[in-house]
């Protein structure tokens, strides 16, 4: 949904009613606030377009981040917990409802599950009406899952277009009452395939708060025990690399009922699982493909255009719904294809991809053509997660090149041109969002001429930039940072020289590390921390910054002396233990970004960490304590990041031997944190550890208060 004022659609009857009573109070509460549209609820705190879109839809229930995050931009803050109590407690009608009415997934209960049967279900599209022949594949892929000899983990390689993804849904949808669980994991990029697991976490009920990694090992240990779902299937779509993802082939081989579906263009996973390899539709087929996209065409008709494209399903299907929508004739269709061919291969499209490059060209000959071309070209140099059409707007035509700023100026003659390019199959759309084919990105890339590609990436860095200024706010949930991370890598950001940019850069080292998903904020900080020193220069505020990011993230996962390390170098103190250095440093960030700004608070955060570290309590109180304020307004008193610093601020009082300022302060972290965090995380332990070693009263988990005994402390206790 572009608009907040568009008509909504009916929520799905197939859904459990417990879900769909609670969307329909959700968006009664997006009435009474006047409709806000979805890219001013992102402004307001809301994750993206997308997932609130999908959250109004009620075919499936959001997450509770999600719905808190609505509520507040709607206006409901102050009745936060009422609408929390009201979730949990129309998740606990749903999990109470009677067998053969209840199912994680209305979808999947619409498309046949197992009457009676609790099924996990997440895939990432319908079936596909249209999907055809693959039966022996299917057949060899089923046997091969079913026999436990032959290997739980299968790969489906091939070329880009050929149809791994299609035919891994359709495996799915055709054996899915063989699994008590299927998950869908986007595995293109670490950071998607971390939250799709993250988020299957979350629908188990066994996320940790703020801790990605943490929650993902869970959902990964509980797999592979195979006792929880001793049936279940995980797919990763589009794997880059031959490598282990997060455990799950070793899960898969352990749990015997455990299958992993993996699909990838690289061929050498034969050392850790079967493959096999998908080739182009034999001939017959292609053509039924063609002639079910388009009934008007011929066999006749349909066997030419199949053998001019090589028989592959994508650029098959993307011909028969150009020539169903437009109804073009088959004679006149090959001509354009032919003559778009010749223009691909003039600008060096890459081998084996001319067929398709051809076919998504051939709808640039409309009127609208040019604008067409350069609108996909401009989408072409984002990255492999979709675009939200909201992102192009009259505040930035300034930035685009002709013909696109004319475009974007006028917003009913650029929702005319993206409808338009929809229904000619040259993008899909879904929830707000452009999405290309990798493909299709790929030789489109190819195929924009050398001297318009700067222009286009400026204009992507841009765009990236502004869209993240307009949005910026708190993490509310993983849909703002998935949403980004595959943009700014793929479309080099960590190398532009747009300030800006470098913003929206740190914000997502930190926002990975806010979310608890250490290890890609750890990649991402090191690879930052390397460029901009060889380019910027050590010195520079963006390059210190991006040390102290990467620092507090090395803190987070407690690696104390790279932490240190790396914060020394950066300024935090000298090389004999002077933090007066970083104060100096802090006053310097302050005065070129402001006190209150976020990349100086997270700065303030890792140098008062080398003040904790090295004992020098008084300056770490000091600057927790600033950090502690800052948080609290800015994430509220039960984000991770909040609980974290009171916890170190509680440690550093401790250590200078101000036990009475910390009893308080301590006594009321630790309620909070279990009520937050959980009994188990490794903050709460840490402060009860804290509270227990001082002999300080200490809430048990019904709230009570206890006298802890003493218990032998160290520094990694925090």
């Amino acid at each position: 949904m572009l608009n907040g004022g568009r008509p909504r659609n009916a929520i799905d009857d197939a859904a459990p009613q417990s879900l769909r009573a609670f969307v329909t109070e959700l968006r009664e509460l997006h009435e009474r606030a006047g409709r806000p549209t979805y890219r001013a609820m992102t402004r307001a705190g809301a994750p993206s377009a997308g997932t609130i879109s999908k959250a109004f839809k009620g075919d499936a229930w959001p997450t509770l981040a999600v719905v808190r995050a609505i509520v507040v931009a709607c206006g409901g803050g102050g009745d936060l917990e009422i609408w929390t109590a009201r979730y949990r407690t129309a998740r606990a009608l749903d999990a109470a409802s009677p067998p053969g009415r209840r199912t994680e997934s209305p979808a999947a209960q619409a498309h046949g599950g197992e009457p009676g049967r609790h099924q996990i279900w997440r895939l990432p599209a319908p079936r596909n009406p249209c999907f055809v022949a693959r039966d022996r594949e299917l057949a060899i892929l089923r046997a091969g899952l079913s026999d436990t000899t032959a290997g739980s983990s299968w790969v489906l390689c091939g070329l880009g277009g050929v149809g791994k993804t299609g035919l891994a849904v359709e495996y799915c949808y055709r054996y899915r009452v063989e699994y008590d669980l299927v998950w869908w994991v986007p595995a293109e990029d670490p950071v998607s395939a971390t939250c799709a697991l993250a988020n299957l976490a979350d629908e188990l009920g066994m996320a940790t708060a703020g801790d990605a990694d943490r929650s993902v090992r869970a959902v990964v240990a509980v797999l592979g025990r195979g006792i929880r779902f001793p049936r279940w299937l995980i797919v990763l779509d589009n794997a880059e690399r031959a490598e282990e993802i997060h455990g799950l082939l070793g899960a898969a081989a352990r749990a015997p009922g455990g299958h992993v579906l993996v699909t990838s263009r690289h061929r050498d996973w034969s050392w850790m699982a079967r493959t096999l390899t998908i080739t182009e539709l034999p001939r017959t087929d292609a053509v039924r493909l063609l002639r079910e996209q388009a009934s008007s065409l011929t066999e006749a008709d349909a066997g030419r255009i199949a053998d001019l494209l090589g028989c592959l399903p994508l650029a098959l299907q993307q011909a028969g719904t150009w020539i169903a929508n437009t109804g073009i004739a088959p004679a006149a269709y090959l001509e354009l294809v032919l003559r778009r061919t010749n223009d691909v291969l003039s600008h060096g499209a890459p081998q084996n991809l001319v067929p398709v490059a051809a076919t998504w060209t051939v709808g640039l000959t409309a009127a609208e053509g040019p604008a067409m071309e350069r609108m996909l070209q401009l989408w072409a140099w984002f990255g492999s997660a979709p675009v939200p059409v909201s992102w192009i707007h009259p505040g930035v035509a300034d930035v685009l090149p002709p013909p696109l700023a004319e475009i974007a100026a006028d917003v009913v003659r650029f929702l005319e041109l993206v409808a338009t390019m929809v229904e000619g199959s040259l993008v899909s759309q879904e929830g707000g969002s452009i999405m290309l084919h990798r493909l299709v990105r790929t030789v489109t890339r190819a195929s924009t001429p050398a001297s318009l590609r700067p222009v286009m990436i400026r204009a992507v860095h841009v765009l990236l930039a502004a869209a993240h200024r307009d949005a910026r706010a708190t993490l509310s949930d993983w849909s703002q940072v998935v949403d980004t991370y595959p943009h700014v890598i793929d479309s080099g950001l960590v190398d532009s020289d747009d300030p800006d940019g470098r913003d929206l850069v740190l914000w997502l080292i930190w926002a990975l590390r806010a979310a608890g998903d250490h290890p890609n904020s750890r990649r991402l900080g090191e690879l930052v921390f390397a460029r901009w020193s060889a380019t910027l220069g050590v010195n520079h505020p963006d390059t210190m910054l991006a040390a102290l990011n990467l620092s507090s993230t090395l803190w987070a996962q407690r690696d104390y002396n790279a932490a240190r390390t790396l914060a020394t170098a950066s300024g935090a103190c000298d090389e004999n233990g002077n933090t007066d250095v970083g104060i100096a440093t802090i006053s310097r960030l302050r005065a070129t970004f402001g006190r209150d700004h976020r990349h100086v608070i997270s700065a303030t955060a890792s140098i008062a960490a080398v003040a904790w570290y090295d004992s020098d309590y008084d300056v770490a109180c000091e600057l927790f304590g600033d950090v502690l304020s800052h948080a609290r307004q800015v994430l509220g008193e039960s984000h991770p990041h909040t609980i974290r610093a009171a916890a170190y601020l509680g440690a550093a009082m401790l250590g200078k031997g101000n036990v009475a300022a910390a009893r308080p302060l301590l006594t009321e972290l630790y309620h909070r944190a279990v009520g937050a965090l959980g009994f188990h995380h490794a903050d709460t332990t840490a402060v009860r550890a804290m509270l227990v070693e001082n002999s300080l009263p200490m809430p048990d988990k019904a709230g009570r208060t206890t006298i802890g005994a003493p218990w032998t402390s160290d520094r990694a206790r925090c």
